[in-house]
């Protein structure tokens, strides 16, 4: 192995010169990917170029890793520079997936394997195998997703409300107020109980199985923050009181905060974006910097991220399972309360008392579903980072981010707790989109492929 280049190629780095959308910000925000994935993915794509470039045969990358390719490709001077310290031009080769290219790309991609297994050791999954992070996840897709199965949730309280009043209306006439509400809000809370604890054995059940994935083993900090409050300010929060601790910044008068000092003890490039944002500006309204800083793509790569984590969860066969379960019996309960008011409409009764309590039920019954929808990132993971993985480790884990993390908006310091908690309703309603760029590598999922590379 030459050691000497290999050297080289690891310290290259990929976002020199700094800039609010670099190549690893760009790399982690277009493909949803976490912070610690997004540096490995680096790291293997550089494997990849030292055997392009040492091997003198033809290689092949993985998915993944032809995803940092793609990336690359189009930070042309960076790109450049890279293959002067490979020592030659690295050509990307598109397969057209014609039938006589089969056995040379099967080929490269064996020979690739030796190769870096000669000088790397054995090729991880996560990047090698494995071509999304759905599949690091390994849980089996559901053919259900949360829209259709409100919708058939809607039409069977319809139904069985419509079924109750025609076939069982002398029951409810023959129960009598108050008993009837006594019966159906005792037997609500009961099941709401109930369904709490089948729940939270289920999502522990989920959370086993997935736990011990390079994704959930490599959380950074911000994306535990994030999953704690499912708002990225309080990311922001942290960082503004760690510079206000370390003097590069300061509160000033109504809300605003100053610039001081930019020496800054960190190569965090969130932080220094934090710092450059406020230096510019001198002084700025706190709510303003937030708004800013909100809209910087490498702050929208941690909600990304664990958008990315909860919608794989959310997809699964076991997990909506599990929500079909839950929606039954919650509809089960709201379909008895509007049948009662159908049939006391009918008959001339008083039905305000059931009026409001039914649009109770309904409220909690949603709240309940909607707070089972965002438990596992907002609830298991960051319980199970503090109780498993930090308590065992906690001297790799002393970092003011990871302090943060563990001790919330109480290692905050007193002047900026002031000003910060105008900012800290907490949201537990995850607004999501669908994760996942239009076609983010040239492999099978978009018909391109990518079959390997020459060097000239």
């Amino acid at each position: 192995m030459n050691t000497t280049l290999w050297h080289e190629i690891e310290k290259f780095d990929f976002d020199f010169p700094l800039s609010e959308y670099s190549f690893s910000t760009r790399l982690a925000y277009e493909n949803y990917w976490t912070e610690a994935y997004t540096k490995k993915a680096i790291e293997e794509y550089k494997k990849f170029m030292f055997l392009a470039a040492t091997s003198g045969v033809m290689v092949s990358p993985s998915e993944i890793v032809d995803i940092v390719w793609h990336q690359h490709l189009i930070f042309t001077e960076s790109y450049t520079d890279f293959c002067k310290i490979l020592g030659k031009q690295i050509n990307h080769i598109p397969s057209t997936h014609k039938k006589e290219e089969n056995e040379i790309f099967s080929s490269a991609r064996k020979k690739t394997k030796e190769l870096y297994e000669q000088n790397f050791g054995e090729q991880p999954k996560e990047f090698w195998e494995y071509n999304s992070i759905d599949q690091i996840f390994d849980l089996k897709a559901s053919k259900y997703n949360f829209q259709l199965s409100l919708i058939y949730g809607v039409l069977g309280i319809f139904i069985l409300t419509v079924f109750n009043v025609l076939f069982f209306k002398k029951i409810f006439i023959s129960i009598n107020n108050p008993y009837f509400l006594i019966v159906l809000i005792s037997l609500f809370v009961i099941s709401i109980i109930l369904l709490n604890i089948f729940n939270n054995k289920k999502l522990d059940d989920i959370l086993n199985r997935i736990k011990d994935n390079f994704i959930i083993q490599n959380l950074s900090s911000n994306e535990l923050v994030f999953m704690d409050y499912n708002q990225l300010k309080f990311v922001i929060h942290g960082y503004v009181n760690y510079m206000i601790v370390s003097k590069n910044l300061k509160t000033g008068k109504n809300e605003t905060i100053e610039f001081v000092d930019d020496n800054l003890e960190t190569n965090d490039i969130i932080a220094k974006i934090v710092l450059n944002t406020v230096k510019e500006y001198r002084s700025i309204n706190y709510k303003l910097l937030l708004d800013n800083l909100l809209s910087k793509p490498i702050l929208n790569c941690v909600s990304r991220s664990v958008l990315s984590i909860k919608d794989v969860v959310e997809k699964s066969t076991s997990f909506m399972k599990l929500f079909i379960i839950n929606l039954c019996v919650l509809g089960f309960f709201i379909s008895l309360a509007l049948s009662r008011i159908i049939i006391g409409l009918t008959r001339g009764k008083q039905i305000i008392l059931l009026l409001v309590i039914t649009i109770i039920i309904v409220v909690i019954s949603y709240i309940f579903l909607t707070v089972l929808k965002n438990k596992m990132t907002s609830s298991l993971i960051p319980n199970y980072y503090k109780k498993q993985i930090i308590s065992k480790n906690k001297s790799e884990y002393s970092s003011w981010n990871w302090n943060y993390f563990l001790l919330g908006t109480s290692l905050l310091s007193v002047t900026f707790l002031e000003m910060a908690k105008n900012y800290m309703h907490v949201n537990n309603n995850i607004q999501h989109s669908t994760c996942g760029s239009s076609c983010s590598s040239c492999g099978s999922s978009c018909g391109g492929g990518c079959g390997g590379c020459g060097g000239d």
